[in-house]
């Protein structure tokens, strides 16, 4: 979130490998933001420009990238963009951040959930169960057959990351038939 709270779409905490510029995404206003570049042309757009560019296009993944309490009221903002641009059927919400995860919870009971990890996490499907996250987003170097078929076994969605190369998708299609 920009300094004066409106939710923007960029990739780390920092400005620094996307943009022209460095430092936190949370340091700067929307408009000092706006005046960075990607890729020399580009600008960083509002989760508002985004979600209003794809809506009625495709299913939309928003990580909320917040991390304790860095952008307090995060969770409350991205929902309130979510209804207003009417798009509240193609998204789902992830998180590293699971605390980030129960309050969207709490914001709604309807909006799709899931998690992301850096790790094997088999104890977390109860979690999982518990605030209703049809997701699991695992880093593909650790997606074995059987933490697939684990993941599968529990109905949720295996979220696998990043996917670069014909080479990645070929092993998952791989891990997933070994079922």
């Amino acid at each position: 979130m920009s300094k004066d709270g409106i939710p923007v779409v960029m990739h780390d905490y920092t400005v620094d490998r996307m943009s022209d510029n460095k430092g936190m995404v949370r340091d700067y206003t929307l408009d000092e933001l706006k005046r960075f570049r990607i890729r020399e042309t580009e600008t960083i757009p509002t989760l508002e420009e985004t979600l209003r560019l794809l809506k009625g296009k495709i299913n939309i993944m928003v990580e909320l990238k917040q991390a304790g309490d860095l952008y307090p009221g995060l969770e409350e903002k991205v929902m309130e963009v979510i209804r207003q641009t009417d798009t509240f059927d193609q998204i789902i919400i992830i998180s590293f951040d699971h605390f980030s995860i129960i309050r969207t919870r709490q914001l709604s009971r309807d909006i799709r959930l899931g998690l992301t990890s850096s790790c094997n996490m088999p104890y977390v499907f109860p979690f999982m169960k518990e605030f209703g996250c049809e997701l699991l987003g695992v880093p593909i170097r650790i997606m074995t057959a059987e933490y697939t078929e684990m993941i599968m076994e529990q109905g949720i969605i295996v979220g696998p990351w990043p996917v670069d190369t014909i080479a990645d998708r070929n092993g998952l299609r791989l891990n997933i038939r070994l079922r």
